[in-house]
């Protein structure tokens, strides 16, 4: 079973950008220096209190996400991210502490694999441009192995 999960990168980065007063873009650069634990304290502590509030309201969504599909079939024990980046970190790292194994086939907890765009480049044909939008090349490789 597949789902999709619309609370992403954007979604993420505006939370934080809401919560700290600033633009999307300041709030992406703020979370990137806060990764790198490169920030100051007073920063450090308002990004934290920023991403414990993104996070429950995340994995409040994602329980909602896992019920519906709980629906129809048993959870298997893998489970794919596919998010850029740090990013696709934090959602692991979310996923990683919550306790969700009542939920899978084996009673144990996810084994969680993030899908990075370099794995899928090598599938895709891209013309001349350098940037390429990851969840377009998931998207064509899935619209293949249907067509076939």
């Amino acid at each position: 079973e597949t789902i999709s999960f619309p609370l992403g990168r954007n979604w993420l980065i505006r939370r934080l950008a809401t919560a700290l007063g600033t633009t999307p873009a300041e709030a992406l650069s703020s979370l990137k220096i806060y990764r790198g634990n490169s920030q100051h304290d007073a920063a450090s502590d308002k990004i934290t209190a920023a991403l414990t509030t993104t996070r429950t309201e995340w994995l409040t969504s994602f329980r909602e996400a896992l019920g519906k599909v709980l629906n129809n079939c048993l959870l298997p024990d893998n489970l794919f991210v596919l998010a850029d980046g740090s990013l696709a970190e934090i959602f692991r790292d979310w996923l990683a502490n919550e306790q969700f194994d009542a939920l899978t086939i084996s009673n144990k907890k996810f084994q969680i694999n993030v899908l990075r765009e370099d794995i899928f480049k090598s599938l895709c044909a891209h013309g001349s441009t350098d940037v390429h939008d990851f969840t377009l090349m998931i998207e064509a490789l899935y619209c293949d192995m249907i067509k076939k």
